[in-house]
């Protein structure tokens, strides 16, 4: 069911999509359809040799599959070209620690939508400008390799979205793209030299004409930033919004904006206020390897949740079992039963996965559950017990 763009009391997620007020007539409107894809933390293999150390590096990570985004991109592309949406926007944290090499690769890789005539649209993450951790594998041991600064972005990536913009910020790699006559994207770039995570003072003015303009027009415009313009929950705030997100808000609400699409907190979730919907899409590089599918039809539109059908059990059991070993350490110890332990062990895993996922259910009474109370028994003052309360708030329990 298509979502109109300024109805969003009666918005509500379903399991697979956002589901609306009113359907609009297919047979008398075309459907636009855009990939959405963020996180992918791609890794050039011309920079590691997979040995150990990066091994090492990926497995104390946070359950990504960083050794198999060369293949994560090329089933993306794959499924694209296979699909053949109108778009492609992919939200930032292109590469993995902001490596040039990787960005150049990716490129080439894009090159390939764009040869069959699907629009392709970027923006950076706070990964992928000037990112200190750019470094390159062999063995045992780590390189420096060449970064990316804010204007190389804008260079190698310059046929995705900046070479045919209808404006390009001065002062940030902020852009608005025409996708046609009836729809525009504004590109919010949180991530520059000057002032990461914010959008500069400037940036919102220039945002603020180009809103004026779209208005002018009576063009619909969805915005895209890498991080969060609304927070996603109680824990993922600091760091992960904008910084301020406040005045941010302000400008894409005032301009008509009702649709903003970001990424980099990894999980699947949807947040919303009264006028403003912030989907972020959960990270391609974590299972189960998601990007978004949104279908626009005159002034409505779906989003639906999409995977790519590759390495699925892979990448679960390296999600999964990242949370174990957290868990495990933590509770490692205190004194509980081992049965008990594991039943905390399991409860936390279904929950960590449910929720990057968005499948909390809330018509499900978690906190009735043995494995809930086993937490508020023995891990009460834990980070972990704080995430499980924010996920579950609202569950009827």
């Amino acid at each position: 069911m298509l979502q109109r763009f300024k109805c969003f009391a009666c918005v509500f997620l379903a399991c697979t999509m956002l589901c609306g007020c009113k359907k609009a007539p297919e047979d008398t409107m075309d459907t636009y359809t855009i990939f959405v894809g963020t996180d992918l933390h791609y890794i050039s293999p011309e920079i590691t040799d997979y040995g150990p150390l990066f091994m090492q590096v990926v497995s104390n990570a946070d359950g990504k599959l960083t050794e198999h985004t060369e293949e994560i991109a090329e089933e993306f592309v794959e499924t694209a070209l296979r699909e053949h949406p109108d778009a492609v926007i992919l939200t930032g944290d292109l590469t993995f620690n902001g490596e040039k090499k990787s960005l150049e690769d990716l490129a080439e890789k894009l090159n390939r939508l764009e040869d069959a005539g699907i629009e392709v649209l970027v923006i950076s993450g706070n990964h992928d400008i000037a990112y200190p951790q750019a470094r390159r594998f062999e063995g045992n041991t780590v390189f420096p390799t060449e970064i990316i600064t804010q204007k190389d972005f804008a260079e190698i990536m310059s046929e995705y979205g900046f070479r045919d913009a209808l404006s390009v910020d001065d002062s940030s790699n902020s852009y608005v793209y025409a996708l046609n006559e009836n729809l525009w994207i504004l590109a919010l770039d949180a991530n520059t030299e000057q002032e990461p995570g914010s959008i500069t003072v400037s940036t919102l003015q220039w945002a603020e004409e180009q809103l004026k303009q779209a208005k002018e027009k009576n063009v619909h415009v969805i915005s895209i930033t890498h991080q969060n313009v609304l927070p996603q929950n109680d824990l993922l705030y600091t760091g992960y919004v904008i910084n301020n997100n406040e005045q941010v808000v302000s400008v894409l609400e005032k301009g008509g904006v009702t649709l903003n699409l970001s990424g980099h907190s990894h999980i699947q979730h949807t947040a919303r206020d009264e006028v403003l919907t912030d989907i972020c899409t959960e990270a391609m590089s974590v299972y189960p390897l998601r990007y978004g599918v949104i279908k626009i039809s005159g002034n409505s539109w779906n989003y639906e949740r999409a995977h790519l059908d590759i390495l699925q059990d892979e990448a679960r059991e390296r999600f999964t079992h990242r949370t174990e070993e957290q868990i495990r350490a933590l509770l490692e110890e205190r004194d509980i039963s081992e049965a008990d332990r594991e039943e905390m062990v399991s409860f936390a895993v279904n929950m960590n996965v449910m929720n990057f996922c968005d499948d909390i259910d809330p018509d499900t009474h978690y906190r009735n559950l043995k494995g809930w109370k086993l937490w508020e028994d023995y891990g009460k003052d834990t980070f972990w017990y704080y995430y499980f309360d924010t996920m579950t708030k609202g569950d009827g329990s």
